[in-house]
């Protein structure tokens, strides 16, 4: 508080009040009369009086209660909320926040503005003299928020409950009905309210509450209708569900019925989902139109032939789909056609027919309600190398396209095959002669026509000096590999021609009972596929390496078994043969030697070459033997015993393959073999006879194949001996060995 005398001005009393209110000091004036203004809690009063008789000024404070009543006249329990109260002196001042309804102060007793906040809300009451009237009340309004139907009855909780908001100083929460009400106490101004029912809000703005204390909501009643285009019904029911902000009513499509909802009577956007598609109509004002309709378009699918007609069902029935969030069933084409119930929007179709599908994107049903898929009419073409239409003599292809796999196209009849197709891209393959060519990304929108043609293939064997070869010399058997080894013809002349399709090959020639290979021809750039023989001479020479003149040699090769290559004729035989790898034998003098492994494509030249084998016949010295003491008969075995020859002065020599043999040498009527000599490594083969001794001088003869005479120290082959005497003395049976002197009796 602060104290002022007047005295030609305001004159500011020095000091200040103590802890009573008093405040004590002396006034310079000689004036007994003063006017005295205090100052306290921002609030001014004057006072006139005569200090000489009166020293004493006294200002006395108002006890000021400011109450905060419901609208049944009781105190505000702070449960229900406190109020903050302000007065107006020189400007807004706090006067406190109530207490069980209450707020009290001091103030001087003067006339004041009062404000109450409560809720958010602030009410002001003015010229209130609390020297006269301490007390001041304010009262709130028991407001109602009512959420009524189309019909006027207060909306039960289980169609739905309403929040409620009221503004003051921004949208505050009201609260949520209950049976369709909402009551709050609100300071008796004027507020606007809003209502949330079934996701939407309106709002009612400038309601007084002190006179109107009730808000009324009514929402209307709003239909959703379906409706058919009113064609003949495509025989499917369907289910659909308008979306009105997020909540959804669902409805069934059926005549005569629809989808109803209360709601607030307000402009929405609706949007009907039907048939996995889904139709918006915006700005429709419920208030004044509360029915809203959407109407399906009658849609029609039609596949048609490259002719323009309906496709019949016997040439095969299409699959229809349409595009809403993804592929829908649409259904199957009968007599060419299919049709459905949509809602009037832009969709992609497809087409699936004969493994193929079709799409086509962006059409109005709204505008255009018919949709035509169209086939190409596609022929597949094979004509052999000339360009001429394959005539069916000559082989049918067997044609398929690709559609998801391999599909069957059908066989050529003249050359051709034809078949209704959508107008995309496939890629198609000829099957001919076992053979399998492929083409693909042909467009038949812009190219209708597939064609493959041959190629005219030739084989051709040729001599070594690249002759083609004459029949006389043999004709040559043609395979070419498709999945399997084919036959493709016998050479006449050297060649072979077929008709196949311009592919990479393996080709083989069978000729003088040899087979060839050749892998990965290329017919398309290359049709004429050569096989070349090589001129294969097998020899014959002696152990000099001189070719044998005299005698004749017989050649085998090995070609699926042993095969007549010929004699030879000045120690060679010569022959076309295919350059293969082959093994040869050589038949000469009865023995018989294999050589394996030979490639006469780099070793065209096939020797054999004999060993002189040199058969000794040596005595118990070791000295050969001389023709005095007599010559030997030599045989060797091969297939039989053959004659080898007579020893002269102890030796006979032949040339024989160098092979291992069997010896026997006959002598002095006797017959000793050795067995198992290969002459390859050592062609002399040895016969030692020995010394045969009689010690009594008696023995007369010995038996080798009958008896014989008995000459004292003669030379005998090694073997067992029967002996006979002239003196008495028994028989007697001697094994005689070689290379030394044997004693008998």
């Amino acid at each position: 508080a602060s104290a002022q005398y007047y005295d030609a001005g305001w004159q500011t009393i020095p000091g200040s009040t103590d802890a009573s209110g008093t405040l004590v000091t002396g006034i310079p004036t000689t004036r007994g009369n003063l006017t005295f203004r205090m100052t306290y809690a921002h609030a001014s009063t004057d006072m006139a009086q005569n200090v000489t008789s009166n020293p004493i000024v006294t200002f006395q404070t108002a006890h000021v209660t400011v109450e905060l009543r419901d609208s049944a006249g009781n105190l505000m329990p702070d449960g229900e909320g406190t109020g903050a109260v302000q007065y107006y002196a020189g400007g807004w001042r706090d006067f406190g926040t109530t207490t069980g309804g209450q707020a009290s102060k001091e103030l001087l007793p003067l006339t004041y503005s009062f404000s109450m906040n409560y809720a958010f809300a602030r009410q002001e009451k003015g010229g209130q003299n609390v020297a006269a009237n301490p007390t001041v009340t304010f009262q709130t309004a028991h407001v109602t928020a009512e959420l009524r139907d189309s019909a006027g009855n207060l909306m039960p909780d289980g169609a739905g409950t309403g929040a409620v908001q009221y503004y003051a100083g921004g949208w505050r929460t009201f609260g949520t009905t209950a049976g369709g009400q909402a009551s709050k106490e609100l300071l008796p101004l004027t507020y606007s309210f809003s209502m949330s029912y079934a996701f939407a809000r309106q709002e009612k703005g400038g309601q007084n509450t002190a006179t109107s204390p009730t808000v009324t909501f009514q929402t209307a009643h709003v239909t959703v209708e379906l409706r058919d285009s009113g064609q003949p019904d495509a025989g499917r029911r369907g289910r659909g569900h308008s979306a009105v902000r997020g909540r959804l009513a669902h409805l069934r499509r059926d005549r005569g019925r629809a989808g109803q909802q209360e709601l607030l009577p307000l402009t929405y956007s609706f949007s009907m989902s039907y048939a996995f598609a889904r139709q918006e109509k915006g700005g429709q004002n419920t208030a004044a139109s509360p029915t809203v309709t959407f109407q399906t378009a009658h849609v029609t699918v039609e596949l048609r032939d490259s002719a323009g007609n309906l496709m019949p069902d016997g040439a095969g029935v299409g699959t229809v789909q349409y595009y809403a969030g993804g592929w829908r069933t649409f259904g199957a084409t009968a007599g060419g056609q299919a049709s459905r119930e949509l809602l009037p929007l832009t969709y992609s179709f497809s087409m699936s027919y004969a493994f193929a599908r079709q799409e086509k994107g962006g059409q109005n049903t709204a505008t255009s309600p018919t949709v035509t898929f169209q086939t190409a009419h596609v022929t597949v073409e094979l004509r052999d190398s000339a360009g001429n239409l394959m005539p069916d003599g000559a082989g049918t292809g067997t044609v398929q396209y690709y559609a998801g796999g391999w599909r069957d196209f059908g066989a050529t009849a003249g050359g051709q095959a034809s078949k209704e197709l959508l107008p995309l891209t496939y890629s198609f393959s000829m099957s001919y002669a076992f053979a399998r060519q492929e083409k693909g990304g042909q467009n038949t929108a812009a190219s209708p026509t597939v064609t493959f043609q041959t190629a005219h293939v030739t084989v051709e064997l040729r001599d070594s000096a690249g002759n083609l070869m004459p029949d006389g010399a043999g004709t040559g058997t043609v395979q070419y590999y498709a999945g399997g080894w084919r036959t493709f013809g016998a050479t006449a002349g050297g060649q072979a021609s077929k008709e196949l399709l311009p592919l990479t090959y393996s080709f083989s020639m069978s000729y003088a009972f040899a087979r060839q290979e050749k892998g990965g021809q290329n017919t398309a750039t290359s049709p004429t596929v050569t096989f070349q023989t090589a001129h294969v001479t097998v020899e014959l020479r002696d152990s000099a390496g001189n070719l044998m003149p005299d005698d004749t040699g017989t050649v085998q090769y090995y070609a699926g078994g042993w095969r007549t290559f010929g004699a030879t004729a000045g120690g060679q035989a010569s022959k076309e043969l295919l350059p293969l790898t082959y093994s040869f034998s050589m038949n000469y003098a009865f023995a018989r030697q294999e050589k394996g492994g030979q490639n006469v494509a780099s070793t065209p030249t096939v020797t054999f070459q004999t060993a002189n084998v040199i058969v000794e016949l040596k005595d118990s010295a070791g000295a050969l033997m001389p023709d005095s003491a007599g010559t030997g008969a030599v045989q060797y075995y091969a297939g039989g015993w053959r004659d080898f020859g007579v020893t002269v002065n102890g030796q006979a020599s032949k040339e024989l393959l160098p092979l291992t043999y069997s010896f026997a040498m006959n002598y002095a009527f006797a017959r000793q073999q050795l067995n198992g000599q290969d002459v390859n490594a050592n062609q002399t083969v040895a016969f030692q006879t020995g010394q045969v001794h009689s010690v009594s001088g008696t023995a007369v003869q010995y038996y080798a194949g009958g008896w014989r005479s008995f000459v004292q120290d003669m030379q005998l082959l090694p073997g067992m001996y029967t002996f006979r005497f002239n003196d008495g003395n028994p028989n007697q049976a001697v094994p005689i060995s070689g290379g030394i002197a044997n004693s008998i009796h």
